[in-house]
């Protein structure tokens, strides 16, 4: 009797027992990393560097309150190409150092914040950091494990990325939109306190004993 009725609370999508969206979460983005695993003939084998943690990356996308999905992506997008010019302007300034790597690291950051306060959207910089930190650890490893000019490693680093990023990120809104959340990106209600709150009554002036005594006609002798 206790089994199964576990079981139904684990995977259900109420608001009481939400780990129903945290299984099927998992589910889309193990079917993101199985695409990916299928599709390594398309996607090439280098995508599969730091794939899993570049879907998860996505699905975090995804999951950031505020703003639409579509404005999301699109700051997702943007963070990979903030990213690649990062790394492109090391090459340039400072190639085959430590301070291009360095360099390639802080001009996205630079970047983002700079589009953050021009667009006033907070969920901007989160999501472009998202997607220039994947571009960062997916160019870094291809680089240092095969050494190549900018020219040909920086288009491989762009393709190995956007595909499994944009799989996580998909994976992720499929589960918003099939499994909304109150608590997701629906704006919170004002809370209001039940206990009505009573107008105070005017206050009124003590009269003294010797005029109460006096009644209405004390003032008239």
């Amino acid at each position: 009797m206790f089994a199964p009725k576990y079981f139904g609370r684990i995977i259900s999508a109420d608001e009481e027992y939400p780990m129903g969206r945290v299984w099927a979460l998992a589910g889309a983005v193990f079917v993101a990393c199985l695409i990916m695993l299928l599709g390594v003939g398309f996607f090439g084998e280098d995508s599969l560097k730091f794939a899993g943690v570049i879907i998860g990356s996505g699905a975090v996308a995804a999951y950031l309150p505020g703003g639409v999905a579509l404005s999301r992506a699109v700051y997702l997008f943007v963070g990979v190409l903030i990213g690649a010019l990062g790394f492109g302007m090391g090459a340039m300034l400072f190639p085959d150092t430590v301070n291009g790597v360095f360099l390639g690291a802080i001009v996205p950051v630079l970047l983002a914040g700079i589009i953050t306060m021009w667009s006033r959207k907070p969920e901007a910089f989160l999501t472009m950091l998202l997607g220039s930190g994947s571009m960062a650890a997916f160019y870094t490893t291809a680089f240092f494990s095969d050494p190549q000019s900018i020219n040909y490693s920086l288009p491989i680093a762009i393709g190995g990325v956007i595909a499994p990023l944009g799989l996580g990120y998909l994976a992720g809104a499929l589960i918003q939109t099939v499994l909304p959340s109150k608590t997701g990106h629906e704006p919170a209600e004002p809370i209001t306190d039940p206990t009505p709150v009573e107008p105070n009554e005017p206050a009124t002036e003590s009269l003294p004993l010797a005029d109460l005594a006096a009644g209405p006609q004390g003032g008239n002798r």
